[in-house]
């Protein structure tokens, strides 16, 4: 037996997929249709998850741009922490707050908020990069020589009387009525000097009468008693009075933004630039390389010794933990949960879970339109299905000749669909844009709006996985009733084989002429 006689009788893999080709280039019309079936199948699929992907970035981008990209904040770490984190592998850039200490403010500013101005070192773009937005100069310059100082806005104006509008006085400890407060002439604008007694705050514990210092974020620290609220902290080693010349203000470039610099501690937030004081470093604000949870909760740990840590979203004034042993670290959560390292996923979940339902949807619905195409494709061909069985074909080979087309229609429409999936994509996030990047922030977005679609790897291979898979489901019972064809079934069909107009016809004609 010749080589071609044997691979006539015994069809091989390579005969099937030339025949499963042949077969399309017959029946071009619904091959056709079906290669438009499964792009727009790919194209909804990859549209749906790319567009959830975007959202995701611009939420993280909006994350970054207000809040920055710090993941792990470690207050009051000590030298050899500091030290121990600046050769640390794990940590890729790190930026330490340094403080200078806090004055006491004017008596009409004694209350639950306002009783300090605390003096930190002013954050330049080198040395914070990206782990935080810098403040924002809202009149005026930023702190340059020893004894200039930056203020918030909201000092503007006021004179040292200004501050009663804030709350009551509180009753103090006492133990820093001799200290010096902070002292200017007039209201306070650009020019103005200001005398400042820089110290360290103390907290008095109320049960034991042990001392603690303070870290820079914590609350006015106040106990209960029978006349209401006493202030249980004080401030000491006050330093000799410095003269600073105030050079700036600073605010958020909006109102509705929330202010990362002027926002914890009792009282405001200054600005200098190297004074003549002696600096610690309140805080430690890290970008790690690490990629879970629980390797973010092992370096908190290693650091502070606590196993859990206070949230970045949590404003520590409203903590009830107001005591010596409060956890020193935040973590960035709105970031972590953005770049999947938190354990509440709510917002993730969310927005995959609509994901996979639309993209369900989409298959249940592609299944059934090219389930058609292939059926009536199997249908037509039962006569060539017979044969290759009673020429021996196994009934695998018969379900193989099926997923053959399947498969080459599905490498034709898959890319297309990815294409256009894409494309559609971007079209829709130039046109709204604008309003979707509102939705998610609109000081970040305004005047931009989200229109740069984000092409993940990782979505394209999801979206082209599922079209395939969607193909193959619509392949696989027209292939197992190719199968099932027998010899029988193709001489059957043979004999229902109509002739047609042309062949009647001729057949009229023919038996008109013998008559």
């Amino acid at each position: 037996m010749t080589t071609r006689e044997h691979d006539t009788a015994t069809p091989r893999g390579g005969v099937f997929w030339r025949f499963a080709a042949r077969s399309l280039k017959l029946n071009r019309s619904r091959s056709i249709v079906s290669v438009i079936g499964i792009a727009l199948s790919c194209a909804l699929i990859t549209a749906i998850f790319t567009s959830v992907v975007t959202l995701y970035q611009g939420l993280l981008k909006a994350e970054i741009v207000t809040e920055g990209t710090w993941q792990v904040e470690l207050v009051d770490a000590s030298d050899a922490d500091l030290a121990s984190l600046r050769s640390d592998p794990r940590i890729e850039r790190i930026y330490e707050r340094v403080s200078y200490g806090d004055a006491l403010m004017p008596v009409s500013f004694e209350g639950y908020w306002g009783r300090y101005l605390s003096a930190h070192e002013w954050p330049t773009a080198d040395a914070v990069g990206d782990l935080k937005p810098l403040p924002a100069i809202a009149e005026g310059r930023e702190p340059q020589a020893p004894d200039e100082i930056v203020l918030p806005r909201d000092l503007k104006g006021l004179n040292t009387t200004g501050g009663s509008w804030l709350y009551d006085s509180l009753p103090t400890t006492g133990r820093d009525d001799t200290v010096p407060r902070v002292a200017w002439d007039g209201e306070l604008g650009i020019g103005s000097t200001m005398e400042v007694s820089l110290g360290q705050r103390m907290f008095i514990d109320p049960e034991t009468n042990d001392e603690y210092p303070c870290r820079y974020d914590e609350a006015l620290f106040t106990t209960e008693s029978p006349k209401g609220d006493v202030i249980s902290e004080y401030l000491a080693d006050p330093a000799p009075a410095q003269t600073f010349k105030v050079v700036g203000f600073y605010a958020p470039s909006d109102e509705g933004i929330y202010d990362q610099w002027d926002s914890s501690g009792p009282g405001y937030q200054a600005f200098v630039a190297s004074p003549n004081a002696t600096g610690h470093v309140a805080s430690a604000y890290l970008a790690t390389n690490l990629s879970t949870r629980a390797d973010i909760d092992a370096l908190v740990e290693e650091y502070t010794g606590a196993s859990n840590a206070a949230s970045a979203e949590v404003d520590p004034s409203q903590s009830s933990a107001q005591t010596a042993d409060w956890p020193a670290a935040h973590l960035h959560d709105g970031l972590l949960r953005y770049q999947g390292l938190v354990d509440d996923r709510a917002i993730w979940g969310t927005l995959y879970t609509l994901a996979a339902i639309l993209s369900g949807v989409v298959i249940v619905a592609s299944v059934s339109l090219i389930y058609n195409s292939f059926a009536i494709a199997v249908s037509e061909r039962t006569r060539q299905f017979g044969l290759l069985s009673s020429l021996g074909a196994s009934k695998r080979q018969l379900r193989r000749s099926v997923y053959a087309e399947a498969l080459m229609l599905a490498a034709i429409g898959i890319p297309a669909g990815l294409a256009i999936g894409l494309a559609g994509t971007f079209v829709v996030f130039n046109i709204a844009g604008e309003g979707i990047g509102m939705l998610i922030d609109q000081e970040v977005f305004a005047g931009t709006g989200l229109t740069a679609i984000t092409v993940d790897p990782l979505v394209i291979a999801l979206s082209a996985l599922l079209a395939l898979l969607t193909v193959l489901m619509s392949a696989t019972v027209p292939a197992w009733r190719a199968s099932r064809v027998s010899a029988i079934d193709a001489i059957r069909q043979s004999r229902d084989v109509r002739l047609s107009r042309r062949e009647r016809k001729s057949q009229r004609t023919a038996a008109h002429g013998d008559g």
